[in-house]
C-alpha cells in the first residue's frame, strides 16, 4: 500500500519536535495531562538515583549536594546559564537542601516572582 514512508520517518524520528507526536495516544482514547504531583515512576526514581528532578519545570536534575547532574537545552536553567557541574548554594534565599527547590517551585505557581538560584562554579 502506498505511503509516504520517507516523510513518516523524517517527521516522526530524524526532526527533533518540541513535544512527543501524541496523535496516536489520543487516537485510541487516552490523554496525556500534566500535574504538579510527581507519579510513582518518578518518586522511586528520584529515590533510587538520589536527584532532585526539576526537568519539567527549571530544566536540570540536581543531585543531593546541590550540584546539577544535567540540564535540559533550551530550558530555564539553561537560559539563566546554569550547567552541569555547578552547584546550587540557595534557592530563594534558602540554603540548599534537596526539599527546598521542589517547595519553590510550587511557590512560584501563584507568584510572578522569579526563582532566585545561587549557583557556584569551581573555586
Amino acid at each position: 500500500m502506498p505511503y509516504d514512508w520517507r516523510g513518516f520517518f523524517a517527521q516522526r524520528v530524524y526532526a527533533v519536535q518540541p513535544r512527543a507526536p501524541l496523535e496516536g495516544f489520543e487516537a485510541a482514547g487516552w490523554k496525556l495531562v500534566y500535574t504538579d504531583q510527581p507519579n510513582e515512576y518518578q518518586k522511586a526514581r528520584a529515590q533510587s538515583t538520589k536527584l532532585v528532578d526539576a526537568s519539567f519545570t527549571l530544566g536540570l536534575w540536581i543531585k543531593e549536594d546541590g550540584t546539577i547532574d544535567d540540564i535540559v537545552v533550551g530550558s530555564p536553567a539553561w537560559d539563566a546559564g546554569l550547567g552541569p557541574g555547578m552547584k546550587l548554594v540557595a534557592v530563594d534565599g534558602r540554603k540548599w537542601a534537596p526539599p527546598i527547590l521542589p517547595e519553590e517551585i510550587k511557590a512560584a505557581k501563584t507568584n510572578t516572582k522569579p526563582i532566585e538560584i545561587t549557583a557556584e562554579h569551581g573555586t
